[in-house]
């Protein structure tokens, strides 16, 4: 009996510990094991007295803010729902890219074809043809039209009709390339956007390779041949390399990335329906002067578009990803091929962290973490996003002071040792 009163008395003192009152809000209490749900308990323990308090007191700002959001109805916007998704997403594909992409790269093997190309340097001519599709100088030529004028041009070249850099100056629309006449000197491997490099490293590219297309536009390129250059031991250099590839700076990036893909493809059964995206495409009035992906404001467009198994996909399934995702609002789309392509990579975003999820490559506790902080960190931008527009004097400092003065915050530092 004495023995399992004692054990009551321990049991009762860790239960105490354990439910501590770290801060109160206008007399609501919150506890360690609430707070933890926001910060790392061990991080936090590990912290001086002060930077404890400091810490409490930040977090207890941003519960106000939060509930604040909450009292305005902010916490129940779609836009604002996804926008927490997307942050969320881009954790867990970033964990999964690391697992599944990036980790396979330290293999010796998958390594070593880069670093032999990187011990040689080629010598290039190099001339871009745009169009007004392409990145880079804003043409008003048609990508047909591009393509056609590059393909005029390096005939000339070829045949000797033309100097390369009588070329440049009259077809080139880089004006970086016309001031340097079109040579680029001997370059090194990662140095050229992958496509030239994959045909200008090719021993067995002529002279005058085909036109190569990219993102960029058409590409002409005339290999002057190639040299030999310095390069420390594959130990000492790998870990660059990984990282090169890691960043989509070497050509062999995109096999890694396409591997993701057609995993992720095959595991989730996923298709586009290319007859809808060309019928929805219709509706899309390309505007330079308008940014976003205009297309999904046609939110009656009654078709599906594709398929992940039996869950169809539809306009209104993608509208707030895209709204959420900053870099893709910001893509023009031009053309059915740029449809297709940033619909794809709102999919792929969806079942990349779906796998992750599977996958626990983040433990749960970590995650769930993580996700408390972004609810809080969006709710919290979000709500001043909102008061802005009332006062466009307003700083996240300013807002947080008022905040902070009509409630009533207190820190229990006899809590805290």
């Amino acid at each position: 009996m004495k023995y399992f009163s004692f054990i009551l008395f321990i049991f009762f003192n860790l239960s105490c510990e354990n439910d501590r009152t770290l801060f109160s809000i206008n007399n609501v209490s919150y506890s360690d094991v609430e707070i933890f749900k926001y910060i790392e308990k061990d991080v936090f323990e590990s912290l001086e007295l002060t930077e404890k308090e400091i810490q409490l007191r930040t977090l207890a700002e941003d519960f106000i803010f939060m509930n604040e959001a909450k009292i305005l109805g902010i916490d129940t916007l779609k836009s604002v729902q996804y926008l927490m998704k997307d942050k969320i997403q881009n954790r867990l594909l970033d964990s999964l890219l690391r697992q599944k992409v990036v980790r396979p790269m330290f293999s010796d093997s998958s390594l070593k074809n880069a670093y032999v190309q990187l011990k040689k340097t080629v010598g290039l001519n190099h001339l871009i043809i745009n169009h007004r599709f392409s990145k880079g100088k804003a043409v008003d030529r048609t990508k047909i039209k591009a393509k056609q004028l590059a393909e005029k041009v390096r005939t000339l070249i070829k045949s000797d009709s033309m100097s390369f850099e009588r070329a440049v100056y009259r077809y080139c629309d880089d004006p970086l390339l016309k001031d340097e006449k079109g040579r680029l000197g001997y370059i090194h491997y990662g140095r050229m956007i992958p496509e030239v490099i994959e045909v200008a490293w090719d021993p067995n590219s002529p002279r005058f390779p085909k036109v190569i297309e990219s993102d960029f536009g058409f590409h002409i390129i005339e290999i002057l041949g190639s040299k030999q250059v310095q390069q420390g031991s594959f130990e000492k250099v790998k870990h660059e390399i990984h990282k090169m590839i890691s960043l989509k700076r070497l050509p062999e990036a995109e096999f890694y990335f396409t591997r993701m893909e057609d995993l992720l493809i095959e595991k989730y059964q996923f298709k586009m329906i290319n007859d809808a995206v060309d019928r929805l495409y219709k509706f899309v009035t390309p505007d330079k002067t308008s940014p976003t992906l205009g297309w999904i404001a046609q939110s009656n467009f009654p078709e599906v578009i594709g398929m992940i198994g039996d869950e169809e996909i539809t306009v209104s399934w993608l509208k707030g990803r895209i709204l959420a995702n900053s870099p893709l609002r910001e893509t023009v789309c031009y053309i059915s091929f740029s449809l297709m392509e940033y619909t794809k990579d709102v999919i792929f975003r969806e079942l990349g962290s779906r796998y992750a999820r599977e996958l626990g490559l983040i433990p749960k506790d970590v995650l769930n973490r993580f996700e408390r902080q972004v609810q809080l960190a969006t709710l919290k931008d979000e709500l001043f996003s909102q008061m802005l527009k009332q006062d466009s004097g307003l700083t996240m400092e300013i807002l947080g002071n008022q905040l902070a003065f009509k409630n009533d915050i207190k820190i229990h530092l006899n809590q805290l040792n």
